[in-house]
């Protein structure tokens, strides 16, 4: 009997962190498609607070801090993204507009 209890518990965890997950990603997506650059922050802040191991969301709150010119933590997240693939093309579009060279 504990052994089901434990895993229904574990199994609503890990489903319920799966739809925040989708949930705030998919939010914050909405948002950067808006232009609503900030609010797209602090959505895809709250989801690296819970996961820093999601490779698209670096590279969607980089390209936020880019639009506002916030080059400094636009050059933080990319850098990110290059450590999980250093063959992510689109950071290499956004550094040179960005002049990360002189930061």
């Amino acid at each position: 009997m504990k052994f089901i209890f434990a895993f229904f518990t574990f199994t609503l965890f890990f489903s319920s962190y799966g739809q925040t997950v989708k949930k705030l990603k998919k939010e914050g997506d909405k948002k950067f498609s808006y232009k609503y650059y900030k609010g797209a922050i602090d959505d895809y802040t709250v989801l690296l607070n819970q996961d820093t191991t999601i490779e698209d969301v670096y590279f969607n709150r980089g390209n936020c801090y880019f639009q506002l010119k916030e080059f400094v933590l636009a050059k933080n997240d990319l850098l990110k993204v290059l450590a999980f693939n250093s063959n992510r093309k689109e950071v290499y579009f956004l550094m040179p507009v960005g002049n990360f060279a002189t930061i």
